[in-house]
């Protein structure tokens, strides 16, 4: 199943093993309510599709982002999960007859594709989700299936060190890059990450020297205060809507390539280093957890190993 749009309204298409190709207006340009009006006419008798995975993909899909539906790139990284079922099981899939081992096959064929254990698990969960959410909104009587993740190994993050963020701002200074300047001392100062940023409105979310962060991950608003700079940059700037994140990481890898820094260097580690200096400094792990807006503070916990780390290293130029 997919919608499409076509004259400012959207149209849903799926096709069906004894049907064909059914092709339908949702009558809305909105995409939500297309979503749900879809849904519900593919679940009438005329149209019901029993086991249909794609129709559990998009209930999925729905269910599990309707707060950030909106933000077009939580949403599309979720549909590609679940796509992603639909690519291996070949659109066509009876959940009823699921066993262990077909999970298993399904995880082998993840490790075959994917590197990273952490992609392969947001992959892995999508096929958990759509049990779920068969069983518990459409009362499917589904077999339960155990799912164990595969455990990830945190590797060092990347820290900048105050020089290299002091030439990295340097660099587009002098390009006359104000845009990339400003948003370069804002991910420094304030530890958001870049699709926060890009999606700050000064005129609603700074008040009294402090930034609320509104349009995020956790979908919980957090305040980080302002340091000067960053006081600065907002009383030229009302937001960063003039790039697009593609456009951004091109500028900040040609950036790169021009100051020799480190193919490890990332716009993400910013945020690293935020969180890395503040617990260097005495902050405790509660405090940079709200800050930077992590749910779990086990999250926030690899922050103080990577200082310990970095301590240890230090101690040792004693032995040398």
């Amino acid at each position: 199943m997919k919608l499409f749009k076509r004259n400012n309204k959207y149209y849903c298409q799926h096709t069906d093993p004894v049907q064909g190709r059914i092709r339908f207006s949702c009558g809305t340009d909105n995409k939500q309510q297309a979503l749900d009006y879809a849904l519900k006419r593919l679940a009438t008798p005329k149209h019901a599709l029993n086991n249909s995975l794609d129709v559990l993909t998009l209930l999925s899909v729905i269910k599990s982002r309707e707060a950030t539906l909106e933000q077009s790139k939580y949403y599309k990284n979720h549909v590609r999960y679940h796509q992603q079922l639909l690519s291996y099981y070949k659109g066509s899939f009876n959940l009823y007859q699921l066993q262990p081992v077909d999970v298993l096959k399904f995880h082998t064929y993840l490790k075959g594709k994917y590197k990273a254990p952490s992609t392969r698990n947001k992959y892995y969960l999508a096929l958990s989700s759509i049990l779920r959410h068969a069983k518990e909104d459409m009362g499917m009587d589904v077999p339960v299936v155990k799912f164990k993740l595969e455990k990830i190994v945190h590797t060092r993050k990347y820290i900048y060190t105050q020089e290299q963020i002091t030439d990295i701002i340097s660099f587009y200074q002098n390009d006359n890059d104000f845009f990339m300047r400003d948003l370069i001392t804002i991910l420094t100062d304030t530890g958001c990450r870049l699709s926060e940023a890009l999606s700050i409105n000064a005129l609603t979310d700074v008040r009294d020297s402090v930034l609320t962060i509104t349009i995020n991950k956790a979908n919980l608003p957090r305040s980080i205060p302002l340091t000067p700079r960053c006081i600065d940059v907002f009383k030229d700037r009302v937001n960063f809507k003039e790039l697009n994140i593609h456009q951004v990481q091109r500028r900040f890898k040609s950036m790169k390539r021009t100051l020799s820094l480190s193919s490890e260097a990332t716009l993400h580690g910013l945020r690293h280093t935020f969180a890395t200096r503040l617990v260097t400094r005495g902050a405790s792990i509660d405090v940079v957890q709200n800050l930077l807006g992590h749910k779990n503070i086990q999250t926030t916990q690899i922050y103080a190993q990577i200082t310990n780390a970095r301590l240890q290293d230090t101690m040792k130029l004693l032995e040398s």
